[in-house]
């Protein structure tokens, strides 16, 4: 990573690893903003219609977790 770039996160990572190597999809979707919506938008659509209740639940237990991780933090004493 060069200097002053921002690190990628996990959904340009997930991206970076399914899509080929000789594709630069920041580019196309710099380009082609309303097609990458519509492409996107469509592909979400297709997932939630045929796995939409696992998604959810994925989605349902990582926020499960990050509710627990900060109502952790916020109760543990402070050591001051």
């Amino acid at each position: 990573m060069a200097d002053g770039e921002n690190p990628r996160t996990w959904d340009e990572r997930v991206l970076d690893q399914i899509l080929p190597d000789d594709l630069d999809w920041r580019q196309k979707v710099t380009a082609y903003p309303r097609a990458a919506l519509i492409v996107a938008g469509t592909l979400g659509f297709l997932l939630g219609r045929s796995r939409g209740a696992r998604v959810f639940g994925a989605l349902a237990g990582v926020a499960a977790d990050r509710v627990t991780a900060t109502l952790a933090e916020a109760l543990r004493p402070d050591d001051s």
